[in-house]
């Protein structure tokens, strides 16, 4: 698996707002990649992940994944997660990305 961003960064999460960044995950493998599924948490709450996604990646092929988080914080603060992508790549099962969301306070929004 091949992953050529990380952190993945969200800049003005508001509240209740659905916010999409692209995720390209590649096969560096032989043979193909089952994503079983990415989900994103912190362990405030403050950022959930909207959607999850699962699917096969043929060999040298790569799939670009929308990633979707929705923010739950009120307060103008960042917030470190960590999107987990699980597989059946036996050398990399889980594959963590961190994620950084930061918050717009409620009510300043722009």
């Amino acid at each position: 698996i091949d992953l050529p961003i990380n952190p993945i960064i969200f800049d003005d999460a508001v509240v209740g707002v659905l916010q999409i960044a692209d995720l390209k995950i590649r096969n560096l493998g032989t043979g193909d990649l089952e994503v079983r599924y990415i989900h994103v948490a912190d362990s405030a709450g403050h950022v959930v992940s909207a959607d999850d996604w699962s699917g096969t990646i043929v060999p040298d092929d790569i799939a670009i994944l929308p990633n979707a988080v929705q923010a739950t914080c009120i307060d103008a603060i960042s917030v470190l997660g960590v999107l987990e992508i699980s597989s059946n790549d036996p050398d990399e099962h889980k594959v963590p990305v961190d994620v950084l969301v930061n918050c717009i306070a409620v009510g300043t929004e722009e």
